[in-house]
């Protein structure tokens, strides 16, 4: 329904903090920051990724859902 925005901050099932960006219906990028680890299941329409992640682990995807980085807190 919007065509363009972002979102920041979405709790998701297994612990996991969401945010992001989309323009003209397409993901443009999406960081998932993993709470306690485990296995993360990424959806954007028919795309779909599993993540085995760390916890503290915040991971940067791009609009394929494919990793760019990730970042580990301190």
């Amino acid at each position: 329904a919007w065509p363009e925005g972002c979102v920041e901050g979405l709790c998701a099932r297994g612990c996991f903090e969401v945010d992001m960006e989309w323009k003209g219906g397409k993901l443009i990028r999406a960081l998932i920051h993993s709470e306690s680890g485990g296995e993360c299941t990424v959806r954007w329409g028919t795309k779909v990724v599993q993540l085995d992640s760390i916890a503290g682990t915040s991971y940067e995807l791009d609009g394929e859902l494919r990793v760019l980085s990730c970042l580990e807190a301190a």
